[in-house]
């Protein structure tokens, strides 16, 4: 790993990981513009594959995350399957 690390990088942690993960569900929900191009754009197939992740990541660390890891986990997979729902309708 590089000794040379930005200081604007955020600790590594398991809150970090999920926001890494839930973010590109976020893009292409629509609820955040795309990096890339700074448009708001929809694309429910990327969304579902990037909430799927978030669900892999819930059942690989159940019992080993602490229990308000767990909790602010089952919340973001909530807001994003509602969101994705409601993209969906």
């Amino acid at each position: 790993m590089s000794k040379a690390r930005s200081d604007a990088l955020p600790t590594p942690s398991f809150d970090v990981l999920m926001q890494v993960l839930a973010t590109p569900c976020h893009v292409h929900l629509g609820m955040l513009a795309n990096p890339a191009s700074g448009k708001t754009e929809k694309d429910l197939g990327q969304a579902r594959w990037a909430l799927d992740l978030l669900h892999v990541l819930r059942e690989k660390t159940a019992g080993t995350a602490t229990r308000d890891e767990t909790a602010r986990l089952d919340a973001l997979l909530h807001q994003l399957r509602e969101a994705y729902n409601d993209a969906c309708a």
